[in-house]
């Protein structure tokens, strides 16, 4: 869901593009795991009850496949949505960059 130019420019922000490829894999897997349950449950705090319903019964029974389209037109049907995940995404990032300055002050 999020894109991987995305997190290529979050990890150089947070300082971590200067490791070995196969450790800079890993982070980008874990940051778009990570990212990509942001997502998810502020989808799932934006939707109603059907809505709800609907992904859950998508959940159960697409394929990996018809899921990403139904889960888009899912989305689409909750005005706003774009920006609140855009709000939850770049509060995470916050508060990763946060927690990197933290660190790097031990």
């Amino acid at each position: 869901m999020i894109f991987q130019d995305r997190i290529n420019k979050m990890l150089g922000n947070l300082g971590v593009n200067n490791v070995a490829e196969a450790e800079k894999y890993e982070l980008t897997q874990q940051l778009m795991d990570h990212f990509n349950k942001i997502i998810i449950e502020t989808m799932i705090v934006s939707f109603d009850d059907e809505q709800l319903k609907q992904f859950k019964e998508y959940m159960d029974k697409d394929s990996e496949a018809e899921l990403d389209g139904h889960i888009t037109e899912l989305a689409a049907s909750v005005p706003g949505l774009q920006f609140k995940i855009e709000e939850a995404i770049q509060n995470e990032y916050e508060n990763l960059k946060s927690a990197k300055q933290v660190l790097d002050q031990k």
